[in-house]
C-alpha cells in the first residue's frame, strides 16, 4: 500500500516539476480557441457506418469504390457538390482514396474544408495522374499543368515508388484526390 502511495506521489512531483519548467506561452499555439480549432481540423480516424461508394471526385459521375460498413477510414475535410456533404476519405488497410457521403461517416469531418484542406505544392509543370489507391493499375483523374495542388498525407511505399495523397483544387472535377508518385511533386 505504501509503494502505491511513493509512486503517486512520485508521479505528482514530476509532473508539477515539468509544468514548472516550461516557460510560459512556449507549449501553446495561441489562444485556447486557435489550439482547439488546429485540433478539429487535423485529420482523425473513424469508420463507414453502411455500405458506401467511395468516389474520386465529388460527383456521382467519378468512378468509386465499394466500401463495406464498419470500413476503418481516415477523414481529411469536409466539401459539397450536386447536393450532397462529401468528406475526403482513405481506409486505413488498402488506402483507397476518395469522397465519402458524410451520411455514410459514423463521425464526419466538419471543420477542415477542402477548399484550402492540405499543403500547398508548386505547380506542376505536366499531368499529373491522380490514382484512387496506391498502384498504376488503379482508376485514375487527370490534374493538367498548373492547377493549385495540396498535399494531404505520405502514403506507402508500393511498386517500388513512394506515394503522397494530393488534392486538385482547380480540377473540373471539383477537389479530385488521389495518389501520385512522390518523384512528381518534388520541388
Amino acid at each position: 500500500m505504501h509503494g502505491i502511495r511513493r509512486v503517486f506521489s512520485l508521479i505528482a512531483i514530476i509532473l508539477a516539476i515539468g509544468a514548472l519548467a516550461v516557460p510560459a506561452g512556449s507549449a501553446s499555439l495561441g489562444s485556447a480557441a486557435e489550439e482547439q480549432a488546429a485540433i478539429a481540423a487535423a485529420p482523425y480516424d473513424t469508420t463507414t457506418n453502411q455500405v458506401a461508394w467511395l468516389r474520386q471526385c465529388a460527383s456521382l459521375s467519378c468512378g468509386y469504390h465499394v466500401l463495406p460498413a464498419g470500413t476503418a477510414i481516415t477523414v481529411f475535410c469536409y466539401s459539397s457538390n450536386v447536393g450532397i456533404d462529401w468528406n475526403i476519405a482513405v481506409t486505413k488497410s488498402s488506402y483507397l482514396a476518395g469522397h465519402l457521403d458524410v451520411r455514410a461517416v459514423n463521425r464526419p469531418h466538419e471543420f477542415q474544408s477542402c477548399s484550402n484542406a492540405g499543403r500547398k505544392l508548386f505547380p506542376m509543370k505536366t499531368d499529373l495522374w491522380l490514382h484512387s489507391c496506391p498502384a498504376m493499375a488503379c482508376g485514375y483523374g487527370v490534374s493538367p499543368p498548373g492547377h493549385d495542388i495540396a498535399g494531404l498525407a505520405p502514403g506507402p511505399w508500393r511498386e517500388g515508388f513512394d506515394w503522397y495523397l494530393v488534392l486538385d483544387h482547380d480540377n473540373v472535377n471539383r477537389n479530385l484526390v488521389g495518389w501520385v508518385h512522390t518523384e512528381d511533386i518534388d520541388s
